[in-house]
């Protein structure tokens, strides 16, 4: 009996490690619970760069749970995403802290283009920013904790020019419409490729885990007047700085502070309420200055030249990168015998400027050609300061 007894106390305790084991792996697994808070569109004050979202969300038929088509549908989409670190549920919180999710629309956007040939001349670019966020709730305020921020465009030919309906439909569609493209469910939708993007990463750390934001865009008195047109400055200033963030989250896979051009706030408009989120304090600013625009021509090209700054600075102390970049041929379309407003191309150059830059903090050494090729002035002093960024702000390089 010795014997057999001894025999099972090695066989016993091989089954416990296997049961702590099993245990341990189920128990890892649990993901943290996030409660549906509902969709937002940010707003500064009584404007928002997103206004065909806003109409939507505060539409005049809801359906029994008392959502508009478009909160229905981003809800739904979301609460049957199993997501890998957290799991997103419906339901009522009493308690006096409480951990809520809510997908934001900050802005959409035109980009309008005459080309000169072709059936189809009338060019349209269809942008959409915004986020996927988690936010912490408790009896004193609320404070954002993870964000992923998301930008789609689609690019749209037609024969004529749209109407300004028109071209509310083709958002409306990027919200609402789920279609497939080349075998992709959703493929120009906004909410389908917000998701996408943040079902391997979106989380519910315990405090804001980056302190990385883009904080500013400042433009020259001649970059200001060329730049004048049917849209304000800051309008455009929001859409840079939402364009900037969510590129520069894809180039570097971290989580960046939502652009508040100046405020330690987000405020989201719901359908029924707002809400003020705090903002995590940065420690590193990124920046730019858009100094010059120039349009020029030769025998088959027009060209609206961007010549912008780039900035990397220690919050109120350091600055880490001051980089030059000129657009040059980059900025150049056939448009012979078309036609083209400067305050609608500038932009659309600028933002791809912008998506060049952002991308040259990846750690992708084919990033990098962009920015090698279009620094104006010490082109090794510029590169060996993006390295420092990536190896002090990104941990990289």
């Amino acid at each position: 009996m010795i014997f057999i007894g001894e025999m099972q106390k090695p066989m016993l305790a091989s089954f416990l490690l296997i049961l702590c084991h099993s245990f341990s792996a189920s128990a890892s697994e649990v993901r943290p619970e996030v409660i549906w808070g509902g969709m937002g569109v940010s707003s500064s004050g009584e404007t928002t760069l997103a206004p065909i979202a806003r109409t939507l969300l505060n539409c005049t038929e809801v359906n029994e749970t008392g959502n508009c088509p478009i909160e229905e549908f981003v809800k739904s989409l979301i609460l049957e995403t199993e997501f890998d670190k957290v799991d997103v549920v419906q339901k009522y919180s009493d308690s006096n802290l409480s951990y809520l999710a809510s997908p934001v629309v900050d802005v959409e956007w035109v980009n309008r283009v005459e080309l000169g040939e072709g059936s189809e001349p009338f060019v349209y670019q269809f942008i959409v920013a915004g986020s996927l966020i988690v936010y912490e709730v408790s009896s004193s305020e609320t404070q954002l904790l993870f964000s992923v921020p998301m930008t789609v465009y689609a690019d749209r030919y037609y024969s004529r020019q749209l109407s300004k309906q028109q071209e509310a439909d083709v958002f409306k569609n990027m919200y609402l419409n789920a279609d497939a493209y080349k075998g992709v469910v959703g493929y120009y939708n906004f909410f389908h490729n917000l998701v996408n993007e943040a079902k391997a990463v979106l989380d519910r750390p315990m405090k804001w885990p980056n302190n990385v934001q883009f904080t500013g865009v400042s433009y020259s008195s001649d970059a200001e007047l060329a730049l004048a047109g049917e849209v304000e400055l800051a309008q455009l200033s929001k859409l840079f700085a939402a364009w900037a963030t969510a590129n520069l989250a894809e180039a570097t896979g971290e989580p960046i502070i939502p652009a508040s051009m100046g405020e330690n706030k987000l405020t989201l408009v719901m359908r029924d309420a707002s809400r003020q989120i705090v903002l995590p304090k940065p420690y590193y600013e990124f920046d730019m200055h858009v100094q010059a625009l120039e349009t020029y021509k030769n025998s088959q090209y027009t060209c609206f030249d961007v010549a912008s700054y780039f900035g990397v600075k220690v919050s109120g102390g350091e600055m880490l990168l001051d980089a030059p970049i000129q657009h040059g041929e980059n900025s150049c379309a056939f448009l012979e015998s078309g036609s083209a407003k400067e305050s609608n191309i500038y932009p659309a150059n600028i933002m791809s400027q912008i998506q060049q830059v952002m991308f040259s903090f990846s750690q992708k050494a084919s990033d990098m050609a962009y920015i090698q090729s279009h620094i104006v002035g010490d082109t090794n002093a510029v590169l060996n300061s993006i390295e420092k960024v990536k190896k002090e702000v990104f941990n990289g390089g």
